[in-house]
């Protein structure tokens, strides 16, 4: 159990991680937390965020950006040795942290054409857990926002020993109020205190506590001990100065108006949401599901089986024999 610090109003104060998995060859391997990727300090040398981008191939690069999928999560419950109880956790959902981190920052904003763009998930609810699946959609991205994402990656690739192409997660218990949720989700690296997010933001972004909140709560959900930051420009893309921070200290530099606006705001549009889905999706039933950012929410639903692995599914009926 890794201490997240002082309690906020919508989640416990403690974050628990009941295990750790990699994807290698698209086969799940049980690990520790030792298997990780160590962290690489910065000494000063020059990194070209950019090196090798186009705006033409640039698409394949953020396939390198892997999320936990359902699928991952429901087959690392089956097959983990230590047979993991969600009844006696009393878990309640089960999704990827990427889909608690949307629900906390997203706001829905217009593309190029002038449409809005939304999130779109399937849910649905058996035996009482209800579990939530992303919707893969395009977005639409100009140039700059391009550059910005490749622009973490290569900084993430560059802070750490020994890069590889498989991905290794953390699935974690995380509270809100009375609700409980089982999530995966995939740190950077680790050092000798723990897990590390890194990140990528512009000088001026940095000391606005808005540039640090999708950060934060990423961090904030797996219980994670720091935030590294890379600092670049304004509007270029050469690395500056690296900082690190404490996660719990990111908070303390906003002051408590702000932390209490922003922490608060996020975690409490994450149990929202949350509730709303517990009191529209019926036991059984598969719902396709808008969310439209700020808690606003539109249930849409499907004459439809529920949507887990019938390898999943035999493993809940065995294990109430």
């Amino acid at each position: 159990m890794d201490n997240r610090g002082p309690e906020f109003q919508y989640s416990d104060s403690d974050v628990k991680h009941v295990g750790y998995y990699k994807m290698d060859n698209q086969q799940i391997e049980i690990i520790d937390e030792n298997q990780f990727r160590k962290f690489k300090p910065w000494n000063g040398e020059n990194i070209d965020l950019l090196n090798g981008f186009s705006d033409e191939t640039c698409d394949d690069f953020f396939n390198q950006e892997q999320h936990s999928t359902l699928d991952e999560i429901l087959t690392w419950i089956r097959t983990n040795p230590a047979q993991y109880s969600l009844k006696e956790n009393d878990i309640q959902f089960i999704c990827q942290r990427k889909i608690l981190v949307d629900f906390g920052t997203f706001e829905s904003r217009a593309q190029d054409d002038g449409s809005k763009l939304y999130l779109h998930y399937k849910v649905c609810r058996y035996d009482d857990i209800i579990y939530i699946s992303e919707v893969p959609q395009e977005e639409k991205m100009d140039t700059f926002s391009k550059k910005c994402c490749y622009a973490g990656i290569t900084f993430g690739d560059s802070r750490v020993e020994e890069k590889d192409d498989t991905f290794s997660y953390i699935v974690a218990e995380c509270r809100f109020k009375d609700i409980t949720c089982l999530i995966a989700g995939d740190p950077d690296c680790r050092d000798d205190d723990g897990f590390i997010e890194i990140n990528t933001t512009s000088e001026r972004s940095f000391y606005d506590y808005e540039g640090w909140t999708r950060g934060w709560l990423q961090s904030y959900l797996l219980g994670n001990q720091k935030l590294v930051y890379g600092i670049r420009p304004v509007a270029e893309f050469t690395l500056i100065d690296v900082k690190i921070e404490n996660v719990n200290d990111v908070r303390r530099k906003w002051g408590r108006s702000e932390e209490d606006t922003v922490c608060e705001g996020m975690l409490g549009r994450i149990h929202s949401v949350l509730c709303e889905l517990r009191d529209n999706v019926p036991e059984g039933s598969t719902c396709s599901f808008t969310y439209k950012g700020e808690g606003e929410c539109e249930f849409i639903k499907n004459n439809e089986n529920v949507f887990l692995d019938m390898d999943y599914i035999q493993y809940l009926e065995d294990v109430k024999q």
